[in-house]
């Protein structure tokens, strides 16, 4: 179903549609971000600002786009997703920690420690490197959610939760349907 037809139509579904939209809440809060969508689409219909038949196409949609976030962050478990931030631990210490676009920041002092990247070699697995003087130095690859180092103890990622958390729908307050 193409969305961009209910645009701006009315305020509540402008709103439904915003919170639809909000890949953040898809990402970390799925199991809270669906029920709160079907509900305000409940609340659509019984106002008569869409049909019955609208409303089960944006419920569709919506439960469509849990299933794929649910399915994703159990994925991002267990091998590194891009968009997900990751805790790096040395055995058990927290070291470092990256954010969605794969960048390693220690946590002591903030310094860069490597990216995560695309390797096109024969492996085609995910590499970390880093800048070094204007020369790119190999940190590790990335198999799973194990980078191997060639110098030193393998460095292992842990999902980690957003902080600040994701805006919470559910808790806007309701502005009117208008």
């Amino acid at each position: 179903m193409d969305l961009c037809g209910l645009e701006h139509k009315r305020r509540g579904v402008s709103h439904w549609l915003a919170a639809f939209r909000d890949e953040h809440a898809w990402r970390w809060a799925a199991e809270e971000h669906y029920p709160h969508l079907r509900d305000k689409a409940n609340e659509l219909l019984q106002f008569g600002e869409i049909s019955t038949d609208v409303r089960n196409q944006i419920v569709l949609v919506a439960f469509e786009r849990y299933q794929f976030y649910v399915g994703h962050r159990d994925e991002a478990e267990r091998t590194f997703c891009w968009h997900y931030e990751y805790e790096v631990l040395e055995g058990d210490q927290l070291i470092a920690t990256t954010g969605g676009g794969g960048h390693l920041f220690a946590v002591v002092d903030n310094q860069l420690l490597g990216c995560i990247n695309h390797h096109y070699g024969p492996e085609a697995d995910l590499r970390v490197t880093r800048w070094v003087d204007f020369t790119e130095t190999h940190v590790g690859f990335l198999h799973g959610l194990d980078i191997e180092r060639p110098a030193g103890p393998a460095w292992r990622l842990k999902l980690a939760r957003r902080s600040p958390p994701p805006k919470r729908w559910a808790e806007t307050p309701n502005e009117g349907l208008n």
